[in-house]
């Protein structure tokens, strides 16, 4: 583990739902409105430290499940749901690890978790793996964005083969392997390091932390989760 590595303590999905200024000509449809999808993660690093992190993305069904057998109600929160389930399963991630290692040791359970919400919402063919990693598209964000928070970094230069600090990943190549926990980080480069996002919250939505999804309003959808929920479940 390195003094950067980061754990999921509590996690937030806001839905926005958007209107077009003027309809969007997209591909073979024309779009004129959908939802934005947000996602909050506060994290921990592996010194105690805790910040925010921020990712947001259009839950595009026209763009990455454009099969038009299917309503796009359905399939809209078909892409809902898969958010919600991936979110589940980073916020029990067990212990500390890079958003990347997280994400890579998630992949898997990602396809399953869109095998069953397809299934269970009884939609054939199911959801392109393709549109179900827009649907976790915002959590990674969100994960990488409190990843320089909370270690007060840059995170695209913490990817890069300049970066020495312990910032990277453990699938990183071994010339950008990271230096053992026990040591000190070097500084930050110049410049200024990642926010959260600071975008006003709806007072319509309902925090819970009960495993339970409900909704104040039809604008929006919140909920908490915290790493003493149930474990995860094993990627097969």
């Amino acid at each position: 583990m390195r003094f950067s590595d980061i754990s999921v303590k509590e996690a937030e999905i806001i839905y926005e739902p958007q209107q077009a200024r003027t309809p969007l000509k997209f591909g073979g449809v024309v779009v004129e409105n959908l939802y934005f999808c947000k996602v909050r993660l506060t994290v921990e690093n592996a010194r105690g430290e805790v910040a925010d992190g921020w990712g947001g993305i259009f839950l595009m069904d026209f763009w990455g499940w454009p099969d038009p057998s299917l309503p796009h109600d359905d399939k809209a929160a078909a892409m809902q749901k898969v958010t919600e389930g991936f979110v589940d399963v980073v916020s029990v991630y067990p212990g500390f690890a890079h958003p990347i290692d997280i994400f890579m040791a998630l992949e898997c359970e990602l396809a399953n978790i869109n095998e069953r919400v397809c299934a269970a919402a009884d939609l054939a063919p199911t959801q392109p793996f393709l549109s179900a990693l827009v649907c976790a598209s915002p959590v990674d964000a969100a994960l990488h964005d409190a990843f320089g928070n909370v270690n007060g970094i840059d995170t695209y230069w913490s990817q890069s083969s300049t970066s020495s600090a312990g910032w990277t990943s453990s699938l990183a190549p071994s010339s950008m392997t990271p230096i053992p926990p026990t040591a000190s980080p070097t500084a930050s480069p110049t410049g200024s390091p990642t926010r959260a996002c600071t975008a006003s919250r709806s007072s319509c939505a309902a925090t819970i932390s009960t495993g339970t999804w409900t909704a104040r309003s039809p604008c929006m959808t919140s909920v908490a989760r915290n790493s003493t929920s149930s474990a995860s479940r094993p990627c097969t």
